[in-house]
């Protein structure tokens, strides 16, 4: 039996900009980059130099960054600078990714969506100091307690929202990447229409009705002109604590994948090893001969209740995985755990969905798909089986207070939770 080659899905902190061996038929080059916030890992054989690769890896986060402070010439900052009404030039590869945010946000119906700059700042959940504060803190009242969230919750006989809602898969688009609510829902894809209301207070639920005035992909316009390409900014703008706000872009569920397939296009098709980028985001190619496949280890979402790094482990090539969770970036009211993804009503998703990981050929595409489908509850599963994808999927069963795992993966060394299928 041939070996593996295990990548854990976590963060190694290891120096910046490592190269661990030099390149020969048999030995791999591999470096190690800081970049989107994170770290690039790469390892390659039968190659002869790595630093044009971490050159366009650093390239790529000057153009895209949505972090004004850090870049602020990029073309997303710029962008988000600008006025409604204003065009602003940006290069090709900027162009072509927001054109894909936008087709990826029509066909999951705002299940993925490009431009929640404000709402995730609003949550405190942007990973960069924006150039105007705002935060939720700053609208709860007093009387919004840790006994009354606890006490809202519990008067959904401790289900999550997502046991409540009834949405499901309709229709596919071309692409199948259609993704619509059934008439049990409203347009926002909530049941109870007061429900947020009664965790978070009114002035909470009436700025991110503000805020997600502004918050819609529909507002960019992407077009070419003489050769050059162009964002446009559409929408009114929104009074906020006293400034005008407007759309803008926030492309962080969809950079880190968009990198590796642009880094993949520079690699030659017999080019093998792997691309990883904060672990989240990974370009499998073809193994070396000694291997049958890359093993890749899927990171354990609950630490605290189960013991181990990982929760399992499954074998790929000439694959991109893709990874989203509630496990890094999230805070805590009332004992409900809220995380850095926002849902389609400008909230914090409360889903039930924990962990979701997607095999794909396009590492963008995965990226945005895994956030679109911790978005969408329990609909995720009929999406997922209706397009045929490879997936492990992690909820909590709040009726069984287990973790379960829905997955088509052939998953081994399962630890700790429960597999439903």
């Amino acid at each position: 039996m041939k070996k593996s080659i295990q990548i854990l899905l976590i963060v190694v902190l290891v120096p910046i900009l490592s190269v661990f061996c030099c390149c020969s038929p048999s030995l791999p080059l591999s470096v190690q980059a800081y970049v989107f916030g994170t770290y690039l890992d790469i390892m390659l054989y039968d190659c002869d130099d790595l630093e044009d690769i971490t050159q366009t890896a650093f390239g790529l986060e000057a153009k895209l960054s949505a972090d004004s402070a850090a870049f602020p010439e990029s073309d997303i900052a710029r962008y988000n600078k600008a006025l409604s009404g204003e065009s602003v030039e940006v290069d090709e590869v900027t162009y072509n990714l927001v054109v894909l945010c936008k087709q990826l946000f029509s066909c999951t119906n705002g299940a993925f969506n490009p431009c929640m700059y404000w709402l995730t700042e609003y949550w405190d959940f942007l990973p960069y100091e924006s150039d105007y504060a705002i935060s939720y803190k700053d609208d709860l009242t007093s009387d919004i307690s840790n006994q009354s969230l606890l006490r809202a919750r519990s008067g959904f006989d401790g289900l999550c929202s997502s046991s409540i809602d009834t949405a499901r898969i309709g229709t596919l688009c071309s692409d199948g990447w259609s993704y619509v609510y059934d008439d049990a829902v409203n347009s926002d894809g909530f049941c109870i229409s007061n429900s947020k209301n009664v965790i978070f207070g009114d002035k909470v639920c009436q700025s991110v009705t503000a805020l997600k005035k502004i918050s819609s992909a529909d507002l960019v316009e992407a077009y070419q002109s003489d050769g050059k390409y162009y964002l446009k900014k559409s929408g009114e703008g929104v009074e906020f604590n006293g400034a005008v706000l407007y759309n803008r872009l926030e492309l962080g569920a969809i950079a880190k994948g968009y990198a590796l397939d642009v880094i993949k296009e520079m690699l030659t098709d017999t080019a093998k090893g792997y691309l990883s980028l904060g672990g989240s985001s990974i370009i499998a190619l073809e193994p070396p001969k000694s291997v049958d496949s890359f093993n890749i280890g899927l990171i354990n979402p609950r630490k605290e209740l189960v013991d181990g790094a990982y929760y399992a482990k499954f074998g790929v090539s000439s694959a991109c995985v893709s990874t989203s969770g509630d496990y890094e970036r999230y805070f805590e009211l009332g004992g409900e755990r809220y995380c850095h993804i926002i849902g389609k009503d400008g909230f914090p998703i409360d889903n039930c969905n924990v962990m979701v990981t997607v095999v794909t050929q396009n590492a963008a595409e995965g990226d945005a798909l895994t956030t679109a489908l911790m978005v969408m509850g329990e609909g995720a599963i009929d999406y997922l089986d209706n397009r045929g994808l490879q997936y492990s999927l992690v909820r909590f069963n709040p009726s069984s207070g287990h973790y379960e795992i829905t997955t088509n993966l052939e998953l081994h060394d399962v630890n700790g939770f429960f597999v439903c299928n």
